[in-house]
C-alpha cells in the first residue's frame, strides 16, 4: 500500500509487521501522524532538533504503535532533508542526525477516544502538538498546540501565531491576510487557562494561539508584516 508522500512497503525489514486486524485500526491514523510530525517540526526556533517524541493516548495505546511513529518521522523529515523520505529510511535519517526518537502510551485520554501528541525538543525548546480524527472518514483535527486546546480540521495550508491575549488580534490577522489576497477558510484560538481578556486591571496578559487555515500558502513577507504589529510574538506559515 502507499501512504503519506513516501512509499510504505509492507514487507520492508524496517517496518514492523502488523496483523490485518490491528492495521484496520491504525491505518486511518497514519495521515494524522504524518501531519502532526510535519507541523511540530516546523515550529521550533532552533535549526537543530534533539528529540522527537510520539505519544498515544486512549484506545490506540493497546496496539503496536511503531507504525504510527514511523508516520510521524516520515512527516517530520519531508522536505527537510535531501533524501526522498519514506517509512523505511526515516529512522535512519533520525539516527544520522543524532535525533532521539521515543514513543509513550497511556490508556486514559480525558477528552478524546484517541489522542496523538508529537513533541519536539530543540536546543532547550519544547514544542507539542496534539491531534485526533473525527467521523467515519477519520478526518484529522488539530486539538492542541503550545499547550493550548482548541479544535480545527487540518488543512494543507496553515498560519500559526502567538500573541498577547487582547481584543482585536483576530481582526488584525484577517485584515492583513485579506489585504494580500489570502483567503481564510477557518480559524481557531487557544488561550492560557484562567486568561480573561476583559480584565483590564493590569498590564499582564497571557499568550493566546491562533491557527488559521487558508486557501493558499501565506508568503513569508505577510507573516513578517503581521509580526510587526503590536502584541504578536511569533508566527509561522506551514504547508502540510
Amino acid at each position: 500500500m502507499a501512504a503519506l508522500e513516501g512509499e510504505l512497503v509492507s514487507n520492508a525489514v524496517n517496518i514492523p509487521r502488523v496483523h490485518s486486524e490491528d492495521l484496520a485500526v491504525l491505518e486511518p491514523y497514519l495521515p494524522l501522524c504524518s501531519q502532526l510530525g510535519r507541523l511540530a517540526m516546523a515550529l521550533p526556533s532552533a535549526p537543530s532538533v534533539d528529540r522527537i517524541e510520539a505519544s498515544y493516548n486512549g484506545n490506540l495505546s493497546a496496539y503496536d504503535t511503531r507504525l504510527l511513529t514511523l508516520a510521524v518521522l516520515n512527516g517530520a523529515f519531508q522536505g527537510r532533508v535531501d533524501e526522498n523520505v519514506n517509512f523505511v529510511n526515516a529512522p535512519a535519517i533520525a539516527e544520522e542526525r543524532g535525533i532521539r526518537v521515543s514513543e509513550s502510551k497511556e490508556s486514559e485520554s480525558r477528552d478524546y477516544a484517541n489522542l496523538v501528541q508529537v513533541a519536539i525538543d530543540a536546543d532547550g525548546e519544547r514544542i507539542e502538538v496534539g491531534g485526533t480524527t473525527f467521523g467515519p472518514r477519520h478526518v484529522p483535527h488539530l486539538v492542541s498546540i503550545y499547550g493550548q486546546a482548541f479544535n480545527l480540521e487540518l488543512a494543507p495550508n496553515l498560519a500559526i501565531f502567538r500573541y498577547t491575549d487582547q481584543p482585536g488580534m483576530i481582526g488584525k490577522v484577517g485584515t492583513l491576510l485579506g489585504k494580500h489576497g489570502v483567503n481564510i477558510a477557518s480559524t481557531a484560538v487557544g488561550r492560557e487557562p484562567g486568561t480573561d481578556p476583559s480584565d483590564n486591571a493590569g498590564p499582564s496578559r497571557g499568550l493566546a494561539v491562533m491557527v488559521v487555515t487558508v486557501d493558499s500558502p501565506v508568503p513569508p513577507e505577510v507573516i513578517e508584516e503581521i509580526l510587526g504589529l503590536d502584541g504578536f510574538q511569533d508566527g509561522r506559515a506551514v504547508v502540510l
